[in-house]
Parts: C-alpha cells; sequence; structure tokens
C-alpha cells in the first residue's frame, strides 16, 4: 500500500498535532493499493495484446551468498556472465546483480507471455564495459523483445529493475 501525506506549510511540519491531523485528513483520501495500480497499467489490456511489462527483483547480499554454490552458478550463468563476475576483487556482488537482473527480466516475460519457459541460462545479461550499462539477450522467444535494465547496490542491497517492450512474431 502507498500513502501519500500532504503538508499544507513548511510551519506545519514544526507542529507535531498539526502534521498528524494533516496525515488522517489525508491518508483515506489519497490511499492507492498496489491492486489498482496494476489495473491502471493493464487496463484494456489482455495477455495476448500486452505490450509493455515491468519486473523487478531484490536481493540481500548475504542471504545470497550462502545460497550461491557451485552448482547453482553453473545452473544460472552463462560463460560470458561467469567471465564478467570473475574479474572483479568481489565477485558475489556481481554474481547478485545478475541474478537480481535475470529476475526482474523473467518476472515482467511472466507478465506478457505466462506460459512462457525459459532456463536460468536463456536469459543472459551482459555489459559493454565493466561497470557499464547492463544489456539482456534472451534464447527462444517466441516474440521480439526491448528491455530496459538498470542494476544498483547499497550495502547489503542488489536491486534491478526490468521495462520490457515486445511484440509478437
Amino acid at each position: 500500500m502507498i500513502r501519500f501525506l500532504k503538508i499544507k506549510s513548511i510551519d506545519s511540519i514544526f507542529q507535531p498535532t498539526a502534521l498528524q491531523a494533516n496525515f488522517v485528513q489525508y491518508h483515506f483520501a489519497m490511499t492507492i493499493t498496489t491492486e489498482q495500480i496494476r489495473e491502471m497499467l493493464v487496463q484494456d489490456c489482455t495477455p495476448e495484446s500486452r505490450e509493455w511489462a515491468v519486473g523487478n527483483d531484490v536481493v540481500a547480499l548475504s542471504a545470497f551468498q550462502v545460497s550461491c554454490t557451485p552448482q547453482f552458478i553453473r545452473r544460472v550463468f552463462t560463460r560470458e556472465e561467469l567471465d564478467y563476475c570473475a574479474q572483479f576483487s568481489d565477485p558475489m556482488l556481481r554474481y547478485a546483480s545478475t541474478w537480481a537482473a535475470k529476475e526482474a527480466v523473467y518476472k515482467a516475460l511472466k507478465q506478457i507471455d505466462g506460459n512462457i519457459r525459459l532456463w536460468w541460462r536463456d536469459i543472459e545479461i551482459s555489459r559493454d564495459k565493466p561497470s557499464g550499462k547492463p544489456s539482456v539477450t534472451i534464447k527462444k522467444l517466441p516474440f521480439s523483445l526491448q528491455c530496459s535494465l538498470t542494476l544498483s547496490h547499497d550495502g547489503d542491497v542488489v536491486w534491478a529493475v526490468a521495462v520490457v517492450r515486445c511484440s509478437k512474431k
């Protein structure tokens, strides 16, 4: 649930009772749920005609390090991704960001085609240079795809967002 707070003036910030009153007054009028946002985004759009989708993923680095076994790495990452991650002094951060990117792209693709079947290695995340702009290559898609991808990390958290535009073949 997303909540908005409207402050009438800067003076009201320093008056706790006025701020509290403003919050109560505007909270109910301006609350919008995630479901309402989803409905606005997909209004008049069936899965067969959907053109745009957004996916995101958040990875806790400490938890990811525990689950990032050699078997997981072999099953999930392509040779290019492995080479990219290996060039850094802390490859775990790069594995986590690449994993988050794959998850974000996959979540967006599932909105476009809920029946799509992909292996993790079918989604390849590459960069034009170390710490460069990420791009996506996907094998075996039944439609053409454009994808804008952004990755970020701060402390123990890695975040990826993918905006996907497709056209059915």
